[in-house]
């Protein structure tokens, strides 16, 4: 592997960790920025380019089993002890149908006892439904998605993703006041879905003291 001068004879950029600073150097620019834990994750995708890399391969937290499950680290073993592996939990509804139904039901019931109640000059009670009807709406609101979908709570996957997503795109950011051009050049190659992937094209990039 070429070291950190080598990397940089030519064209390309050069990423050196060296305790907490991590010192980049390119063609016509050097500089010196924090090894946060969003540039570690980015180095990895980094020096990992071309590769698919589930979030919960970046964090940490994930990377050491606690020894109680080290009897279960193969499927094979995990089959014959009659349980099964999951790769991630299914994600819980926010809400059901059926109290969907009731509360447009109740809507449409405010709605008629709202004309009753002009009708007879009740605008104490009115405004009473008026609130009613305001925080049935809300509510509905929450659990709704834009296309019409209920809304699932939040997951242990979801959070981790928008964990590691904050930490990469505050380390760019850190880049950027360095280095426009190579903010703009990890953003174009930075891949973000269900999986993360930095793809190889553009600039060399390398990695070292990771």
């Amino acid at each position: 592997m070429q070291n950190y001068e080598e990397a940089n004879a030519g064209k390309g950029w050069c990423f050196r960790v060296e305790g907490t600073r991590v010192h980049v150097k390119g063609a016509d620019c050097v500089f010196t920025v924090f090894f946060s834990r969003g540039m570690r994750y980015l180095m990895q995708l980094m020096q990992y380019r071309d590769t698919l890399v589930r979030f919960e391969q970046l964090d940490g937290a994930y990377a050491s089993p606690g020894r109680c499950y080290h009897q279960f680290r193969d499927e094979s073993t995990t089959l014959e002890s009659g349980l099964k592996v999951q790769d991630r939990l299914e994600p819980l509804q926010m809400t059901d149908n059926r109290t969907i139904r009731e509360l447009k039901q109740r809507l449409l019931c405010i709605v008629d006892e709202l004309v009753l109640m002009e009708e007879n000059n009740d605008y104490g009670r009115a405004d009473e439904l008026r609130d009613e009807q305001d925080k049935l709406c809300e509510y509905l609101k929450e659990v709704y998605r834009p296309c019409g979908k209920l809304r699932n709570f939040p997951d242990e996957n979801s959070k981790l993703k928008r964990r590691v997503i904050r930490a990469i795109h505050r380390a760019i950011e850190d880049i950027r006041k360095e280095s426009t051009m190579l903010a703009m050049v990890i953003e174009d190659s930075l891949e973000v879905g269900e999986y993360l992937l930095f793809r190889s094209e553009g600039p060399d990039i390398r990695i070292s003291g990771l």
